[in-house]
C-alpha cells in the first residue's frame, strides 16, 4: 500500500513540467498522452516493474499507428525520460530498457548540383515562389520559418534573419482580427546569415510589396481576398 504507482508519478511529473517555462502546452500534453498510452499498453502499475520487453511492446504499438521509426524513437525516449524521473529504476535497468528503443541516424544531406538548381529555378515561373525556394536553399531555414518570415525579422542592412522561439502576428481575415502564432521547432532563438546574392533579391522584392507584413505572404487576388498571410 505504500508503493507509488505510475499514475501518481505521472501526475507529479506533469505538474513539474508545467513549471518549466520553456515547455509549451503541446509538449506537456504530449508527455501526458504518451505516458498514459505506455501504461495502457504495458499494463504496468509500478515503475520498478517495467522491463525492456515492456518498452519493446510500446514501440510496437507506436508502429501499429503507422508512425515513422524517428517518431517511435522520440516518443519512446519521452517515456524513458519519465521513467528515469521516477528514480525507481537503477541506471543499469534504464540502460536495458533503452535497448528496446530504435536508434535512428539521419543520412547526410546531398547538395543539389548546379544543373539541378538551375533546372528547379527555371521551372518556377512565379517570382514570389522562386524567391521563397531560394531563401530555403541559401539559408537552410525550415519551411514554416520561411512561410512565417516577417519583414521585421529581416535586417536588410546587416544581412541577417532573426528567428524567434514564439511569434504572434495580428492579421485581418475577412474583416475579423486573428492572431497567427508561429513556434520554432526547438523553441530557441537564432540568427541566420543571408548571402549577398539573396539579400539583393530580397531588397528588390521589398520594393514590390512595401505594405506587407510577411515576406512571402499570400497575394491579394481580389476585393474579397485577405492576402498577406503565411
Amino acid at each position: 500500500p505504500n508503493r507509488t504507482t505510475l499514475a501518481e508519478f505521472k501526475k507529479a511529473f506533469i505538474v513539474k513540467k508545467r513549471d518549466v517555462k520553456k515547455l509549451d502546452k503541446e509538449t506537456i500534453s504530449a508527455y501526458d498522452h504518451l505516458i498514459t498510452e505506455f501504461m495502457e499498453v504495458t499494463r504496468r502499475r509500478y515503475a520498478e516493474d517495467v522491463t525492456e520487453a515492456d518498452m519493446g511492446d510500446f514501440c510496437q504499438a507506436l508502429r501499429a499507428r503507422n508512425l515513422t521509426e524517428r517518431s517511435v524513437m522520440n516518443y519512446a525516449g519521452s517515456v524513458l525520460t519519465f521513467l528515469r524521473a521516477t528514480k525507481m529504476l537503477t541506471a543499469a535497468k534504464i540502460d536495458e530498457i533503452k535497448e528496446a528503443i530504435p536508434a535512428v541516424v539521419d543520412p547526410l544531406p546531398v547538395s543539389y548540383t548546379k544543373a539541378q538548381y538551375e533546372s528547379l529555378m527555371a521551372a518556377i515561373t512565379n517570382e514570389r515562389h522562386r524567391l521563397y525556394f531560394q531563401t530555403l536553399l541559401m539559408t537552410g531555414m525550415r519551411e514554416r520559418e520561411a512561410t512565417h518570415l516577417r519583414w521585421d525579422n529581416l535586417d536588410l542592412e546587416v544581412g541577417s534573419i532573426r528567428i524567434d522561439p514564439i511569434q504572434q502576428t495580428q492579421v485581418m481575415v475577412r474583416g475579423q482580427e486573428k492572431v497567427i502564432t508561429f513556434k520554432s521547432k526547438n523553441r530557441k532563438p537564432r540568427f541566420v546569415t543571408v548571402p549577398t546574392e539573396l539579400l539583393t533579391k530580397l531588397s528588390e522584392w521589398r520594393k514590390k510589396v512595401p505594405d506587407t507584413v510577411f515576406v512571402f505572404g499570400t497575394p491579394k487576388r481580389n476585393m474579397s481576398s485577405t492576402g498577406d498571410l503565411p
